[in-house]
Formats: structure tokens, sequence, C-alpha cells
């Protein structure tokens, strides 16, 4: 039975789908397949099957266990879910399963994160509003079954909260936070850094020349649900995936992606209410993880 020894446990749009696809690369690293199984959030558990974000959770061992069937000689063996950060149920069954997993975290300025979700939702077709003021003070006014995604928007941003759940149950030296920024402005630094923490060849240097998982709202709907497989269309891109190698494939969707996007910018009035709601949790996370974070709160 092979299971991960190291997890990405989040934070939501904080870049883990960035870091997924750069620890892929190294030749000691093995990461799952499947980006986002969510496991150890959902073990043993049932979901509204109306959820559309949850349509690829992994809830058995068994079907767990099989996206590391590949594994062969890599010293590091991980998954990325973000929902780990957020899940109250996940460091519990983390413990149980994998004890001494080593733990990697990544946290963005809780109101870019937000805003950055609320735009991923939009892209994904989950959110109608397309003003985000009106969706942060109307958190209820959009179901999708059971499921209030824009609850997503703001409660996936107590980072303090979250991560002592897992101070509280795992050693110290098995987790790592990063912030969003330490990615962003050093991103082969951050990733010797993580090299060195899951004892695998920190000379290594990924390509990062890939944006992934951009968030935006697209100029052509049609286009967007033909790039993430929701069209019938989709199928007619099947076969890049025999004729054209995976870096191209990546950079090809990435570079169409961005051109279909706009970017909007938070308004001033959004930023100080959520810098004000996340106040006392970001003074708390200081002092939990040992970084300045006087910056977010300006």
């Amino acid at each position: 039975m092979t299971l991960p020894n190291f997890l990405v446990i989040g934070a939501a749009k904080a870049g883990t789908t960035a870091l997924y696809r750069y620890l892929e690369q190294h030749p000691q690293i093995y990461m799952s397949p499947e980006k986002e199984p969510r496991f150890f959030s959902w073990v043993g558990q049932e979901w509204d099957p109306t959820n559309p974000a949850l349509r690829k959770t992994i809830n058995t061992l068994e079907k767990y266990e099989a996206l590391f069937e590949g594994v062969q000689n890599e010293t590091a063996i991980g998954e990325a879910s973000p929902s780990y950060l957020f899940n109250p149920n996940a460091p519990g069954n983390i413990k149980k399963y994998i004890p001494d997993a080593k733990l990697i975290a990544v946290l963005r300025h809780p109101a870019e994160r937000a805003f950055s979700h609320f735009l991923h939702f939009i892209k994904c077709g989950y959110e109608q509003e397309y003003e985000f003021d009106k969706a942060i003070h109307d958190i209820e006014g959009h179901r999708i079954g059971d499921w209030i995604p824009r609850e997503d928007y703001l409660g996936f941003g107590y980072y303090s909260q979250q991560l002592q759940r897992y101070y509280d149950l795992f050693d110290t030296g098995q987790i790592k936070v990063y912030l969003h920024e330490d990615l962003k402005n050093d991103t082969l630094g951050a990733l010797e850094d993580i090299y060195r923490f899951l004892g695998v060849d920190s000379g290594f240097q990924a390509d990062i020349s890939i944006r992934h998982n951009v968030s935006g709202i697209p100029k052509n709907r049609g286009l967007q649900n033909l790039l993430a497989g929701k069209s019938a269309a989709s199928r007619l891109l099947k076969p890049l995936k025999l004729l054209v190698p995976k870096k191209h494939r990546q950079q090809l969707k990435s570079k169409v992606t961005q051109s279909n996007l706009k970017r909007p910018t938070m308004s001033a009035e959004a930023r100080a209410y959520l810098i004000d709601l996340y106040r006392d949790d970001i003074t708390s996370l200081q002092d939990l993880i040992g970084r300045d974070l006087s910056h977010w709160l300006r």
C-alpha cells in the first residue's frame, strides 16, 4: 500500500495549482495524477451530487491508493488538495492515515484570495453575479443545490483558525508555511526551500514559464467551456494529447485562456471591508507562523 508522505494543503487560489505543476516536474517527486482528490476532507462521507466543485472527489481508501500505483523510486510522494486547510475533518484524517506526513501551506492575502476565488467561480460558471461587492454582501443569495458558493469566498480566508488545527495535531517540523508573494517574487528560491523540506535534490530547476489556473471573466464563454472540457466540441481536442507534448499543450492552453479572460480590479471599498473582516485573524496568524503581515492590514 502506497500513500503520500507529503501534502499541499492549501490555501485555495493561493498558487497551489502552479506549485503542483512545478513539483511534478522533479524526478524525485511523484504527484498524484489527480490534482485535487480531497480524500482527507471527504473519506467515508457523501456529498451533494449537484455540487459541481466536488465531482472528482475521492472518498474511499481503495480509490485513493490507486492514485499512487505509478510510484516507482521517487523519494517524495504527494498530492495537492486546497480543501485540506479549510475542511475541519482533514487534519484528523491526515493524522489517522499518514501521521508523519510533511504539510505545505501557501497563504495569500485573504482579500486577494477571495477576489480570485470569485473570478474563478465566474470562469467555471458557478457564479452569476459579476460584481464582487454585491457578491460578498449577499453570501446566501446564490445556491447550487445545497452548496452556497459565496461562502467559500470569505470562509477560506481565516488562515489562523485553520492552521491552528494542524499545529494542535502535528509537530511544527512537519509544517511549512509560505506566502503567495514568496512563490510569486522568488519562485525558484521558494521551490529550492520546498525541495530541501521534502528531502529531494534542491538543485533541480523547474520550468516556471507557464501561468497556471489564471482567474478572470471569460470574454467568450463558449471558448472557455471548450478549454475546460465542458462542451461537446471538447472531444475534438483529445487527439492533441497524442500529437502534442504535455508541456506544449499546457503552454498553448495557458496563452489562449489568458487572452480570453478579463481581469477586473477589486474596489477600494471591498478591499477595506475584507481587511477589516480578517484583521483579527491576520494578527493571530502573524504570531502563529512568525511572519510580519502588517502589509496585509494596509
